[in-house]
Parts: C-alpha cells; sequence; structure tokens
C-alpha cells in the first residue's frame, strides 16, 4: 500500500496528481481527468470531493498508468461510476484490496470483481451515489453551444 509511499503529496495541484498518477499512459490521463470533473456528481457524499478522492484512492491502492486504463476500460467496462462504485466499495470494506490489486494486475488469472454487487452495495450504503446506468458517454466539452470552427 501506498501509505508508506505515495505519489501525490499536499504540494500537488489537481494537475500534477493527474500527471503522476498517468504515467504518461494517455488512457489513465483520460479517465483521472474525467474522475476531476465528474467525481462530485458521480458520488456527492465524498469528503474531499469526488474527483480527488477517487484519485487519492488509485494512488492507496498503488494502481497507476496502464492500471487505471484495465480497471476502467477492461473490469469496468468503460463506465466511470461503476469504476467509482469500485474504489467507495474498496473504502467501506466491500471489495478487498487485494482482489481489486490482483483483478488489475494479473487479468490473464481471469479474477473478476462483481460490479453488480459491488455498485448495489455501495448505492444502498449511499443513496446519493449515481446510478451507472444513468451515466452516458464522457462528459460533454467545455464551451457549450459556441460554434465549433473547422481545423484549416
Amino acid at each position: 500500500m501506498s501509505y508508506e509511499n505515495p505519489r501525490i503529496n499536499l504540494h500537488d495541484t489537481i494537475a500534477t496528481a493527474i500527471s503522476k498518477m498517468s504515467d504518461g499512459n494517455p488512457g489513465a490521463l483520460s479517465v483521472l481527468a474525467q474522475l476531476a470533473h465528474d467525481g462530485n456528481r458521480i458520488d456527492p457524499d465524498a469528503v474531499l470531493g469526488g474527483g480527488l478522492s477517487f484519485i487519492l484512492d488509485l494512488d492507496s491502492l498503488d494502481i497507476y498508468g496502464s492500471e487505471i486504463w484495465v480497471l476502467y476500460k477492461d473490469i469496468c467496462g468503460s463506465n466511470l461510476a461503476k469504476l467509482c462504485a469500485v474504489l467507495r466499495g474498496w473504502q467501506l470494506g466491500f471489495i478487498p484490496e487485494s482482489e481489486v490489486r490482483t483483478a488489475v494486475r494479473v487479468p490473464l488469472l481471469g479474477m473478476t470483481i462483481n460490479i453488480d454487487e459491488i455498485v448495489r452495495r455501495v448505492r444502498e450504503r449511499l443513496p446519493n451515489f449515481l446510478d451507472p446506468a444513468t451515466l452516458e458517454g464522457p462528459p460533454p466539452e467545455a464551451g457549450g453551444d459556441e460554434e465549433k470552427l473547422p481545423c484549416p
């Protein structure tokens, strides 16, 4: 556990924390940015704000770079709310740290996480937690209704 050697420290901004956690992996960078953007909407009860809380959870679990992408894409089916439910489930003691780490690090073992059960238990404990079935695609692009100009 990285409590003894975390990558994120008190001097980090959200941008530096994301950079440290992504290990330069573009998929991980995208997931971490989505967590920072949508974490509060997914879990409004998170003490530190959902986005930062989930990023700190990944650091505590020693899940970095491509492992973040594997957790999001392969284990959670590209559903950010399911990824957040797994992390919240770990926080709440519904899933052991070893189970999360093994599923991410040794996918060839075929160890899976019962995502639906974790989501059910998290939502039972935290009724404000977003139902993953209502999460549709990536967050809207910044800039609102401005007309997009074609690239030259």
